[in-house]
């Protein structure tokens, strides 16, 4: 008594009894956390204070994500290779990011500009991409492959529901773009120079699971995914309208990329 601090949390509607199993629960680990400091010293690594998907914690992340060049992705033998995410300890790992310029460049030995780097590479065909993935494979000495319909078909539920935060044609249209303006809208995209897909982690991250982030699903670049031998394509570009009444979506080559996924 008087060598701990007190911290008043409020439960809206609720009685002294809580009724509600997520009060019920909050207050468990509220007491359990309490216990565990107080009484045994163990401290909790988390600062409260950071949320995971707050805005701080994006830059965090992104922080981590870049190689000491300042390119996404990490060194593996001197080459830059996609950052990848563990969804689970005996399960996959997917890009963090779409493959980018600077991690194809790495394969073909290529220069590029360093204003295009963290940009996803786009437009390549299945040749192209089989390719980056047997080189890949061979540099890092596990198994990459392309998605499937199974996996995308998560993805791509998770990208629409954040398609409001992200690189999208409803984006740029500044308001509620409706299916009936979509057309009059497209016709305007000729008058800009330059490309309206930006570099990948520049909107909101999506928690795909706890403690995995993703960035630029439902924007940016649509992406490819690998079906009964070939390639589809899944989620929004920079110049898709995401239409709140269709899961379908449509892109063309030109604004697709491809996200890689590594096998156990």
């Amino acid at each position: 008594v008087g060598q701990a601090p007190v911290k008043f949390l409020w439960f809206p509607g609720q009685p002294h009894g809580l009724q509600k199993i997520t009060h019920q629960l909050r207050k468990m680990k509220e007491e359990i956390k309490w216990i565990d400091k107080h009484l045994f010293q163990k401290e909790d690594e988390r600062n409260e204070a950071l949320k995971e998907e707050s805005p701080l914690a994006t830059q965090i992340l992104l922080s981590k994500s870049r190689s000491d060049m300042g390119y996404y992705g990490t060194m593996n033998g001197g080459s830059l290779v996609p950052d990848m995410v563990e969804l689970g300890d005996d399960t996959i790992a997917l890009g963090r990011f779409e493959v980018t310029v600077a991690q194809y460049s790495a394969f073909k030995e290529a220069d590029f500009d360093a204003i295009d780097a963290n940009r996803p590479m786009l437009g390549l065909s299945k040749a192209d991409i089989e390719a980056y993935l047997s080189w890949l494979s061979q540099k890092t000495g596990a198994t990459y492959r392309l998605p499937n319909a199974k996996e995308v078909e998560k993805l791509h539920d998770l990208g629409r529901k954040e398609a409001k935060h992200q690189n999208n044609l409803n984006f740029w249209a500044g308001y509620e773009l409706t299916a009936t303006d979509v057309e009059a809208l497209q016709a305007e995209l000729g008058k800009i120079e330059g490309s309206l897909v930006k570099s990948v982690g520049s909107h909101a991250v999506v928690k795909v699971k706890d403690k995995v982030m993703l960035f630029d699903l439902g924007g940016n670049a649509a992406e490819y995914y690998l079906e009964n031998g070939q390639i589809k394509t899944y989620d929004y570009s920079a110049y898709d309208f995401v239409d709140p009444f269709s899961e379908t979506s449509s892109t063309v080559p030109a604004n697709t990329g491809f996200r890689v996924v590594r096998e156990k």
